[in-house]
C-alpha cells in the first residue's frame, strides 16, 4: 500500500517536486526495481479471463509472472536501462497485524472473484477482484529470481522491506532511482522515485497515465519538512505498520501537524477530542515504533555490499527454464533470446560501457524554502481530505482487452497473451512536453 494518498497530495501541494517522465530518459541509468508490485500485477493478469490459457503451464500453474518479468526486463534493456531487481525479505514484526488483515481481505476478494467469473462480469470487475485476491508464494519469487539471474540481471534479496533497500541503494549511489508504486520509498529516504514507469496505474484505471519522477529533496523543500517530519506526516496519512485512522487524509494530517507542531502533540490532541470528528486512536497505536522502522530501514543493508553488476546471460539456462521447466512455447522463447542477445551484444542498447558516468544525478539549483505557514489555533477547524485531480498523459499505447497488459501502439498483438489488437482498444495518449523541474 505504501503511504495512503501521498502522491495525489504532492501533485497539489508540491508540484515542483515531480515531473512527467518516460523510459527513454533513463538510458544509461541503473534503476532499483521493487519486484513485489510487478509480481502482483502479473499474477493478477492470469486470472482475468480468456487469456489465462496462454499464461499457464500444462498443470494450470501460473507463468504470467515469468513472462511479464522477461518482457519488462527486455524493454528496459532495449532502452539502455540497467535494472536491479529487489525482492522483499522478512517483514518487520509490526507488519504482522497488517498482513493478517490483508489475508482476510484476499479471502473475501477470492469469493468476489469466483462470483464475477461465474456470472460473466466485465473484465475490469474480474481484474479488480483478481488483483485484491492474488497471493504471491515463495515459489513464485524463487522461480522469478532464477530466471532473472539466467538473464544476467542482478537480483538483491532485501533483509527486510524491498522499499527500504531500494532507498538505501539510491542513497549510496548504486542506482539512480527506485522504481516502485509504493510512496513509502520516499519515507525511507530514497532521493528519487520513479512511479508508473510501465503505466501500471493506467492498466488499473482504464485511462493511460504518464510516469513520474519524484525528487525527495524538493518534496521536503516545498512542504517545509525535514526527513523526520515527512516520516511523521506519512505515519499520520496511513502506513503499512499501523491501522489507518478514520477521517484522516494527507490534508487533514498536514493541518494537524502545522497546528500541533509534532506527531506526538497530534496524538495527544486526538486523544483529547481535538482531532477530526469521528477520528479515534486504536489501542497501542505505536507511532514511535513505526517511525523507528522508517528511520532504521534504509540502514539495514549494514556492511553488506550488494552486487548490482550485470553478468553474461546464460541462454541455454534460460531456454531450459522457460521451455522445459515452465513449458513456454519454444518459438516464443527463441524470440525472447534473440531480443536479449541483441540488447546485450557489444554496442547494443544495454552495453554497460560508460554507465558509471551516469550514476550521479545532475545538479539542480536549490529551491528557497517557502515561508512556513501560520500556526493554526487549536480552535480552528480541520478540513477533511479530498481527492486530487487527474494528470496529463504521454505516448500512445493500447490495453489488451483480455489480459489488461499495456502494449506499444505499434504492436498488432498483445506482448503478454498474443491477443490481436482491436480497433480503439485503448485511447491514444496526448503528447505533452515533460515538465522541467527547474522551470
Amino acid at each position: 500500500m505504501g503511504i495512503k494518498g501521498l502522491f495525489p497530495y504532492l501533485v497539489e501541494a508540491a508540484p515542483k517536486a515531480y515531473n512527467t517522465s518516460e523510459l527513454k530518459r533513463y538510458t544509461g541509468r541503473r534503476l532499483a526495481v521493487d519486484a513485489s508490485g510487478w509480481m502482483y500485477q502479473f499474477l493478477s493478469i492470469v486470472r482475468t479471463g480468456a487469456a489465462a490459457e496462454n499464461l499457464q503451464n500444462n498443470q494450470g500453474a501460473a507463468t504470467s509472472h515469468l513472462q511479464g518479468f522477461v518482457f519488462r526486463a527486455l524493454k528496459l534493456l532495449e532502452a539502455g536501462v540497467h535494472p536491479v531487481f529487489i525482492f522483499d525479505g522478512k517483514p518487520p514484526e509490526m507488519k504482522t497485524a497488517v498482513n493478517r488483515a490483508r489475508r482476510k481481505t484476499r479471502e473475501h476478494a477470492a469469493e468476489e472473484h469466483a462470483e464475477a467469473v461465474a456470472t460473466g462480469a466485465s473484465s475490469e470487475t474480474v481484474y479488480k477482484a483478481a488483483s485484491r485476491s492474488t497471493v504471491v508464494t515463495k515459489e513464485h519469487s524463487e522461480h522469478t529470481k532464477e530466471l532473472l539471474r539466467a538473464m544476467g540481471l542482478p537480483v538483491v534479496e532485501a533483509p527486510g522491506e524491498a522499499e527500504a533497500t531500494c532507498a538505501q541503494l539510491c542513497k549510496e549511489g548504486h542506482v539512480y532511482a527506485a522504481v516502485t508504486e509504493d510512496m513509502d520509498v520516499l519515507t525511507f529516504g530514497s532521493p528519487r522515485q520513479i512511479k508508473n514507469l510501465f503505466d501500471v496505474e493506467g492498466s488499473r484505471a482504464r485511462q493511460p497515465k504518464p510516469a513520474h519522477e519524484i525528487d525527495l529533496e524538493r518534496v521536503l523543500q516545498c512542504l517545509s519538512y525535514t526527513q523526520d517530519q515527512i516520516i511523521e506526516f506519512s505515519i499520520l496519512c496511513g502506513c503499512d505498520y499501523l491501522p489507518h485512522l478514520p477521517r484522516m487524509g494527507p490534508k487533514t494530517a498536514a493541518q494537524l501537524l502545522k497546528r500541533e507542531g509534532s506527531l506526538k502533540a497530534v496524538v495527544r490532541a486526538v486523544q483529547a477530542g481535538k482531532g477530526p470528528k469521528g477520528c479515534l486512536l486504536p489501542d497501542e497505536w505505536d507511532w514511535e515504533a513505526a517511525k523507528r522502522i522508517f528511520q532504521q530501514g534504509p540502514k539495514e543493508l549494514g556492511s553488506c555490499e550488494p552486487n548490482c553488476a550485470e553478468e553474461a546471460p546464460n541462454f541455454d539456462r534460460m531456454r531450459s527454464l522457460l521451455v522445459e521447466k515452465h513449458q513456454f512455447n519454444s518459438s516464443r522463447v527463441e524470440n525472447m533470446l534473440d531480443r536479449l542477445r541483441k540488447a546485450r551484444s557489444p554496442g547494443g542498447a544495454a552495453s554497460s560501457r560508460g554507465i558509471e558516468s551516469f550514476f550521479q544525478a545532475p545538479k539542480r539549483p536549490r529551491l528557497s524554502p517557502p515561508a512556513p505557514p501560520a500556526i493554526l489555533a487549536s480552535s480552528d477547524p480541520v478540513v477533511i481530505d479530498d481527492e486530487s485531480q487527474g494528470l496529463e498523459i504521454l505516448e500512445p499505447t493500447w490495453k489488451c482487452p483480455k489480459c489488461t497488459f499495456a502494449n506499444d501502439v505499434q504492436r498488432s498483438s498483445c506482448e503478454m497473451c498474443e491477443h490481436p489488437q482491436e480497433a480503439k482498444a485503448w485511447p491514444l495518449k496526448t503528447a505533452v512536453q515533460p515538465i522541467d523541474l527547474d522551470d
